[in-house]
């Protein structure tokens, strides 16, 4: 692919092989405008900034992506497609209903809308597009995960002044 800097359209679909895109990995091909990367059944990381800023296209549908940095999407989509990949559920995904689906769901095909989860088991089959995330921050963590970083470093200073204390009588 280096030698091909004009490419507009590629498809990389039915590798069983692939299972990542790493960083970089096609943002030298500054023309592509669709990219479709479908039916990789090992596909489960798509890096960050690895894809380039001249795509409007992107088709990532049934693959085995679990997850997404909001880094991985160029902000120049205009058609998005994510259904049939085995999503998990958590804070680490709740940009994705909040930013760019809203942005592209008016532009893309109905199968952007069937982003079904498949965890956690309480959230399993329910639309992606309908789970509440609003027990999670904007950098897509956990509220409860900051409190018990919290709780776990005011634990580790009572030890440390305990120790301190010991130390000295």
């Amino acid at each position: 692919l280096a030698f091909c800097p004009s490419l507009i359209s590629l498809n990389i679909s039915h590798c069983p092989s692939l299972t990542r895109v790493r960083q970089d990995a096609l943002t030298h091909l500054t023309h592509l405008y669709a990219l479709t990367l479908e039916n990789n059944p090992r596909l489960s990381q798509l890096e960050p900034s690895s894809l380039p800023t001249s795509l409007h296209t992107l088709d990532l549908s049934s693959n085995s992506l679990s997850t997404l940095s909001p880094y991985s999407l160029p902000s120049s989509l205009s058609s998005l497609q994510l259904h049939s990949n085995p999503w998990a559920c958590t804070c680490s995904l709740s940009w994705l209903p909040k930013t760019i689906i809203p942005r592209l769901l008016d532009s893309t095909l109905l199968p952007m809308r069937r982003l079904h989860c498949s965890s956690p088991q309480e959230l399993r089959d329910q639309d992606a597009l309908n789970i509440d995330f609003s027990h999670c921050d904007d950098d897509g963590a956990s509220a409860q995960t900051e409190q018990h970083q919290q709780l776990v470093f005011l634990l580790t200073l009572v030890f440390v002044v305990l120790v301190l204390v010991l130390v000295l009588v």
